[in-house]
């Protein structure tokens, strides 16, 4: 692995997982407070994100056996990071979504 804290991998572990209604949940997972360097290229901030909100409805098993169309996942708010946070919501693929492969 990198010694250059730009090429370093930032771990997030499940903090913690909601049931919402019948049939969803949210799940937040939090930046691993590690001894990882600040990345001090321009543009660049590896310590900007916290934590990721994730949302989805109930998974539907037989949907798994579509081959090779499975879940997409949008990211809310044009991807951005806002107060250190970022949500991220897990759908069905529409028809002109793909998945690479």
């Amino acid at each position: 692995m990198s010694s250059d804290p730009c090429q370093q991998p930032t771990m997030f572990f499940l903090d913690q997982a909601t049931k919402v209604g019948k049939s969803g949940s949210i799940t937040i997972y939090k930046r691993h407070e590690g001894n990882e360097s600040k990345c001090f290229r321009s543009g660049t901030n590896n310590l900007e994100l916290q934590r990721i909100t994730v949302t989805a409805l109930k998974l539907d098993p037989k949907y798994w056996k579509n081959v090779p169309r499975r879940y997409c996942c949008q990211l809310l708010g044009g991807g951005s990071i806002k107060n250190g946070n970022m949500d991220i919501r897990i759908k069905k693929c529409k028809s002109h979504e793909t998945i690479p492969i």
